[in-house]
């Protein structure tokens, strides 16, 4: 009954929106795609997408130029992010926030470029997140916090298989390592993690402390500095990639808002789309029961 509906109203709101999209991609995902059981079966099971995920990125990988796969990454981490309001414009503010402080810090614009892709596809492990975890208001319990974190470890699992430059899946993966190995899910220290993947945990700590959150308020940027100088003060977080972020922070921020702007745009034009579906559908019902 679930794919049924699903498909029905799939189908319903792509032939009523079909103006917003390209024309020949509406007409073979109507025709060639959402008319398969299997698609639905794949659809509703986290492990089955997770597995696509990943052989989307590989074939996407080895068939498209770099450039390209660096736009794919971007509709992924829309994709991922979009999943929720409180991430919707996550993994492009860190993605942001990485290169610019990577560009601060002397990266080539090889390199920057890898790092961008790394702030994209960061979080993509989050697609097996249960949504009653990702907008909790409250403290996840310690079973929900161990769900959570494996977001990391599924990140790395998926980009693992891809012939990806080493550098972008440890760059993507190791964002929630500490120096003091106490970070997760592979308790690597200072020796073992380089100054990229340390630039991504200055900028994933950064962003989320400057987003809100069902369970908290954005932060200041002084407030979001005062709380990562807690950080390196404990050893967890590298100083110099610190420094570079407070002495640059005006700038940091800027670019940081503008991404986040922007997928905040195309996030409000689909859900505004999907709201238009819903509220015609509202409509039809109601008037059919009054008739």
């Amino acid at each position: 009954k679930n794919y049924v509906r699903l498909m029905e109203d799939s189908k319903t709101f792509l032939f009523k929106f079909k103006k917003y999209f390209n024309t020949k991609l509406v007409d073979i995902l109507l025709n060639k795609v959402l008319v398969r059981e299997s698609f639905w079966y794949e659809y509703l099971n986290a492990e089955c997408l997770k597995e696509s995920l990943t052989f989307i990125l590989t074939n996407f990988e080895r068939k498209l130029p770099f450039e390209i796969f660096e736009n794919m990454s971007q509709t992924l981490a829309y994709i991922i992010d979009f999943k929720s309001p409180f991430t919707a414009t996550h993994s492009s503010g860190v993605a942001q926030t990485a290169a610019t402080l990577a560009s601060l810090m002397n990266f080539t614009a090889a390199d920057l470029q890898k790092m961008k892709i790394a702030g994209l596809l960061h979080d993509i492990g989050k697609v097996g997140i249960p949504i009653e975890i990702l907008e909790k208001p409250g403290r996840l319990n310690e079973e929900e916090i161990g769900i959570m974190k494996s977001h990391v470890f599924f990140t790395y699992r998926i980009l693992s298989k891809i012939n990806l430059d080493r550098n972008i899946l440890f760059w993507a993966s190791f964002h929630h390592e500490h120096l003091d190995g106490n970070g997760y899910p592979f308790k690597l220290d200072a020796k073992r993690l380089c100054l990229g993947a340390r630039i991504m945990a200055v900028a994933d700590i950064f962003t989320a402390l400057m987003e809100e959150r069902p369970y908290k308020k954005s932060l200041t940027t002084k407030e979001a500095v005062e709380i990562i100088d807690k950080m390196v003060e404990a050893g967890k977080l590298d100083k110099k990639v610190v420094d570079v972020l407070k002495t640059n922070l005006e700038k940091v921020d800027y670019q940081r808002k503008i991404a986040q702007k922007k997928a905040r745009m195309m996030y409000d034009k689909l859900r505004n789309i999907a709201y238009k579906f819903l509220k015609n559908k509202k409509e039809k019902k109601k008037n059919s029961l009054k008739h």
